[in-house]
């Protein structure tokens, strides 16, 4: 399984759909599994939380048309996710000129709503992150999104195979989350729930 996490053009900003954006790959091992809380590494002193769109491949595909994208993965199955950011790192790492991988890429970095519930129909949502008694909120587009998933499908299978289980990440305009030791993040879609962990 591989992990598709799209990057603005700067992660410091806040991130918005862009057509033009870049893509990075992320390990499996950055998926948080559910239940279990988050662990701040010992390497970052600014840890991040961006909430994600995300939406999981359903079938074996390259060079994928544009028109038939929609086919290669459930809109109804998307579902919101956080991904954790070492900040500090990140800053370093890009006035060094050198990859980002190590800030966006390591260990339980990507924690996904999977299975809660299934889309909302209606096209204009709410997403909210919920860090202790604190909300961010964002409304988007279904219809944008799901046209954004599309674009980037057909960008990414130019270049790699995508696979049955491959994970996509598409961040939301809202900005970033600062999280610490014993913080308590909630993710809601329409003031649902969708998931909930602490961070340690």
């Amino acid at each position: 399984m591989k992990i598709f996490r799209f990057l603005p053009n700067n992660i410091n900003t806040r991130a918005t759909l862009y057509k033009d954006m870049g893509v990075a790959t992320i390990p499996d091992t950055a998926l948080l599994i559910q239940k279990r809380p988050f662990f701040i590494p010992d390497f970052t002193q600014q840890c991040v939380a961006q909430l994600c769109v995300c939406a999981r491949i359903n079938r074996l595909g390259r060079s994928i048309n544009e028109r038939f994208a929609q086919r290669y993965y459930n809109a109804d199955e998307m579902c919101l996710g956080v991904h954790f950011i070492a900040q500090d790192l990140l800053k370093e790492l890009q006035c060094n000129n050198k990859p980002w991988d190590l800030a966006i890429g390591f260990d339980n970095a990507v924690a996904v709503a999977e299975g809660k519930q299934t889309m909302p129909m209606s096209d204009s949502l709410k997403a909210t992150v919920m860090l202790n008694d604190m909300s961010h909120t964002t409304m988007f587009s279904r219809k944008l999104l799901c046209n954004e998933f599309d674009h980037q499908i057909a960008q990414i299978s130019q270049h790699y195979t995508m696979k049955q289980g491959d994970l996509l990440l598409m961040p939301l305009n809202i900005e970033l989350v600062e999280v610490h030791i014993d913080d308590h993040v909630s993710l809601l879609l329409n003031d649902q729930s969708q998931l909930a962990f602490n961070i340690k």
